[in-house]
Order: structure tokens, then sequence, then C-alpha cells
């Protein structure tokens, strides 16, 4: 496949279009694999999952109980 791309086409959009496509990809995997959020990640870590206030149920709940 490599091969095919890199043959002389007459034009070299295509080689730009797939060296824009991996630069931008490695730049994602990139942003992603850095913690530059710890500071929230943390915070969000330290939230409690309940609070303590009843669940109100839903009217389909509601109207589909017998």
């Amino acid at each position: 496949m490599l091969k095919e791309i890199l043959t002389p086409t007459g034009s070299v959009l295509p080689l730009i279009a797939l060296v824009l496509f991996f630069g931008i990809a490695l730049l994602v995997i990139l942003y992603i694999a850095t913690d530059r959020r710890k500071q929230h990640r943390s915070r969000m870590e330290a939230m409690p999952l309940d609070d303590g206030t009843p669940v109100k149920r839903d009217e389909q709940d509601e109207k589909t109980k017998p």
C-alpha cells in the first residue's frame, strides 16, 4: 500500500494529506498520553459519588409501574 501511495501520481496532494493525517493523529495521541489535567483529575477523584439526596423517579417509570 505504501508503495502505491509513494509512486508518482502527478500530484503532491495525496502525500500532503497522508502526512497531515498522521501528524494530527500523533498530536492527538501525545495530547491524550500526557497528563496535563492532573489537578482536575485528582479533584474529580475526591468527589463523592452519592450526596445523600433521594433519587426522584421519572414519569415514565411511574406510568409503566403496574
